[in-house]
């Protein structure tokens, strides 16, 4: 554990630290970091800053002025003086009146309009009618604050600059470089169709310390024993980096969670906070024991260590630096995220808030234009799709559809809402209760995506609703395989079993691997061109299970080929029929 302390610049007002990484930011001077390896953190004091532009003035004169006038009369002001000259600085357009008095009768009338100045300040380019700008800069900058005259004859422009200071403060602590995950404990490739992962947000004393943390259960469908939960992400945890790749960096995680959702493969867990807030869990890829006590901890993966003394209670402030779980932020936004949805190529995500009438860039539905497993907030590229048709609603939960990653539903306060592309620039949405599902309130949109071999409802939609039940949609469903002799659909060729074969969906692929062995599945087409690819990394020595979908593909005969540094020969023929 280190204490960074910013070098304090006294003349910067009203300042802001901020520590990075980690992105934390916080009014004193002062940070508290525990890192595994050795980190360079930044501290830049950033001052908020009142600029104040020269005000545009007017000089107007009375003119037809009569021989011996006692005194001059302004007005709107009713400013009366013997001078003939007035100095003016209206805030909209105004029309002057300037009387001349000779005694006790006026003698003379002036008119003259004078228009509303605007300001305008540099860098920025930001125009207002008012001469004070507040700026919070996080570099040392000089702007410049311009007066723009709407009439140059009676009142010249003013201009005046301004210099604001950044201070950072560079340190290096800790020892050693990169993460250290242990050598022997390698990953273990579980699926979630295979497997049942039960993850929820938890502030329970004897498991997660005085902190709201993300969990993922062991064994959930272990009935006879109580659930045993291992921490995935709890503030202060480390971090990805804005590629994805894990470092020794923590995140600070001030909101409690209100939302969770899987990705597809079940290896990344996406959580919104109370504070609009979204972030992703990575590199979940093996759930190992609850605390020291299993084991002495030699598989130990929790975010945070235990205490070593009996009850062994959570800790939640020292890191375990074996722990492979990394927290990124990689949204923040105005109004509360009420679903996450994400595609079945685990990269794209739909968001939907509870803002029925968004303004600026905010939006009803929210997409992102870069890899989600591969970015973090400041690239993920966030932008507004509500096209057309999706205006003044309330959405309460969304759905992308398994086999097409550009098909999304929405549900809202009335009924339901589909794109048939949410990555055009503008998506046409539009209502599909048919007159078939009742105007009310959408509460749950729910897809099976197991394949027809593996269940009777691959496919199949469930709607929930607010007092009218549980309603179906059959419009993807794939039938269920119950008439083939499906030991005849297996077949086995070269070290590789293909389950079902022919498929028009899901294909099971079995293979014998060597421990420690790398290993690529490659699908070839009767051309020898390379349609499909997806790296296994290490895997262990077992009869190894991996799922390939074929609905992109189009009907034919394909070669899947198991490549690997073992140097086994693993080959087979899949058909694809449509």
């Amino acid at each position: 554990m280190y204490t960074l302390v910013a070098n304090v610049n006294t003349s910067v007002p009203s300042p802001t630290y901020v520590l990075t990484p980690g992105n934390i930011s916080q009014s004193s001077p002062t940070f508290v970091v525990n890192n595994a390896g050795a980190v360079t953190y930044t501290i830049s004091q950033n001052g908020t800053y009142s600029l104040a532009a020269v005000p545009v003035t007017h000089t107007i004169t009375a003119l037809n002025v009569p021989p011996t006038p006692t005194s001059y009369t302004l007005f709107p002001g009713a400013i009366t003086q013997t001078n003939a000259v007035f100095v003016v600085t209206p805030t909209a357009s105004t029309i002057y009146t300037i009387t001349a008095i000779n005694g006790a009768s006026v003698t003379a009338d002036t008119y003259s309009t004078i228009g509303a100045s605007t300001y305008v300040i540099n860098p920025g380019n930001i125009t207002q009618p008012g001469i004070d700008f507040v700026v919070t800069p996080t570099t040392s900058i000089t702007y410049t604050v311009q007066g723009l005259s709407s009439n140059t004859v009676t009142g010249l422009n003013t201009s005046v600059t301004f210099t604001t200071l950044s201070v950072k403060t560079v340190s290096t602590v800790g020892s050693g470089s990169g993460v250290p995950f242990a050598p022997n404990n390698k990953p273990v490739y579980s699926f979630m169709s295979r497997s049942a992962r039960l993850a929820m947000a938890l502030n329970v004393s004897q498991v997660t310390g005085q902190k709201n943390a993300i969990v993922v259960s062991k064994a959930p469908l272990s009935l006879n024993d109580p659930l045993n939960f291992v921490r995935v992400s709890q503030s202060g945890c480390l971090t990805d980096d804005a590629t994805g790749v894990a470092t020794n960096s923590t995140i600070s995680i001030p909101g409690k969670p209100t939302l969770i959702e899987w990705s597809k493969n079940g290896t990344e867990l996406y959580y919104a906070t109370d504070d609009n807030k979204l972030y992703r869990v990575s590199h979940i890829t093996d759930i190992m024991d609850l605390s020291p006590s299993s084991y002495s901890g030699k598989f130990y993966t929790d975010v945070f260590s235990y205490n070593n003394v009996s009850p062994n209670l959570p800790n939640d402030l020292n890191i375990n630096p074996n722990s492979p779980y990394r927290t990124t932020l990689i949204g923040s936004f105005t109004k509360p995220i009420t679903s996450i949805s994400v595609a079945k190529n685990d990269s794209m995500i739909a968001l939907t808030f509870n803002d029925p009438v968004p303004t600026g860039t905010a939006g009803i539905v929210m997409y992102n234009t870069k890899s989600s497993k591969r970015s973090n907030s400041t690239n993920i590229g966030w932008v507004k799709k509500d096209g057309s048709g999706l205006t003044n609603v309330i959405t309460y939960c969304s759905l992308m559809e398994r086999s097409d990653n550009k098909k999304v539903f929405i549900g809202t306060d009335n009924g339901i809402f589909y794109t048939n592309d949410i990555s055009a620039v503008s998506p046409s949405w539009v209502n599909v209760n048919n007159n078939q599902l009742p105007n009310v309130q959408i509460f749950d949109l729910e897809q099976q995506i197991l394949s027809n071999s593996e269940c009777y409802n691959s496919g199949q939609i469930y709607v929930a609703t607010n007092g009218r039940g549980v309603w179906t949609n059959s419009s993807y469903l794939d039938n269920y395989i119950i008439s083939v002799s499906e030991l005849e659909m297996m077949k086995t060729e070269n070290n590789i079993t293909l389950y079902p074969n022919p498929t028009n969906g899901v294909v099971h692929i079995a293979f014998p691997s060597m421990d420690g062995e790398s290993a690529t599945i490659n699908v070839f087409d009767l051309n020898g061109r390379l349609v499909r690819s997806e790296n296994l990394g290490k895997i262990n020595a077992s009869e190894v299970t991996h799922d390939i979908e074929t609905r992109e593909l189009n009907a034919g005969i394909y070669i899947i080929q198991v490549s690997g540094d073992a140097g086994i020969k693993r080959a087979a023929k899949l058909i694809v029929t449509k």
